[in-house]
């Protein structure tokens, strides 16, 4: 019987380990989704911004 509840507690143990490296894992992912979302929006607001100049000049061109 204590056998059976040692290697119960044993697979507790590496249960819980498992379970830390996989959310640690996880972390990792967020943190680097949240960079690149970052650089997407950084990315974008350059494009916006060269396109609004791009249409002033169009229309400074234009006249």
């Amino acid at each position: 019987m204590k056998a059976k509840l040692e290697r119960s507690r044993q697979s507790a143990r590496e249960c819980r380990a498992r379970k830390k490296i996989r959310y640690q894992y996880l972390d990792e992912l967020v943190a680097d989704r949240e960079k690149a979302v970052l650089q997407l929006r950084k990315e974008l607001e350059l494009v916006r911004r060269s396109s609004f100049i791009l249409v002033l000049f169009c229309f400074v061109m234009m006249d």
